[in-house]
């Protein structure tokens, strides 16, 4: 619970900071951050970027999972996203170097983690009806990227999936999966939602990455 409870606190402090991925590919060279109307800092990114907690409240066996999902990406590191505009209502995205960019980087690698360590992380957790229990649920785990480009949205299934930490057959309350999605020029003003799935393809919780 305690090593939950510190997960989480800096789960909270990495957000208010945020993170990211190596977006070279998608640098626009004709434009440098000097040239936008007054901009200012709104958000920097890490190479590593924290998508948050969640708790799950199996039905109707009543135990819990509590999740927590990042992305990482070495393009992510010295992002920032400036408020730009005459009266500073919009945004863009530029590197370290001061380059605007476009797109997400081509390659995300997001880690997963779910546990039945401890007590729930969240006062009212989402609810899920399944037949599985808690364990057998976290060692099926399926995802799957869909991806908004305003009202339109499509979805992208990952390039590998891999169970890391303890192996699959071995008890243990928690399981760690790293989830690569190969991306090609995706904007960088679309929306990205990792989903997860149980056995059957059922969502069951979902974590969002946007840059702007």
């Amino acid at each position: 619970m305690a090593a939950w409870n510190r997960l989480r606190l800096a789960t909270a402090l990495l957000m208010v900071v945020a993170l990211a991925l190596p977006l070279a590919a998608g640098e626009d060279p004709n434009i440098d951050a000097s040239a936008l109307a007054t901009p200012q800092s709104e958000l920097w990114f890490h190479s590593v970027v924290p998508l948050g907690v969640e708790t799950i409240r199996l039905e109707p066996s009543h135990s819990s999972i509590n999740l927590m999902a990042s992305a990482t990406s070495p393009a992510f590191e010295g992002l920032k996203r400036l408020r730009a505009g005459t009266n500073g209502s919009g945004f863009t995205l530029v590197s370290d170097s001061g380059r605007r960019v476009n797109f997400f980087p081509d390659q995300i690698l997001f880690r997963v983690t779910a546990s039945t360590r401890g007590e729930p992380l969240e006062v009212e957790p989402l609810t899920f009806e399944t037949k599985q229990s808690a364990d057998e649920l976290m060692l099926h785990l399926q995802f799957r990227l869909r991806i908004f480009h305003g009202l339109e949205w499509r979805e992208l299934n990952p390039a590998k999936v891999e169970m890391i930490g303890m192996p699959a057959d071995v008890s243990y309350p928690e399981r760690i999966y790293l989830v690569r999605f190969d991306l090609h020029r995706i904007p960088a003003d679309d929306r990205l939602l990792l989903q997860l799935l149980d056995s059957s393809g059922q969502r069951f919780c979902r974590f969002h990455l946007d840059l702007l």
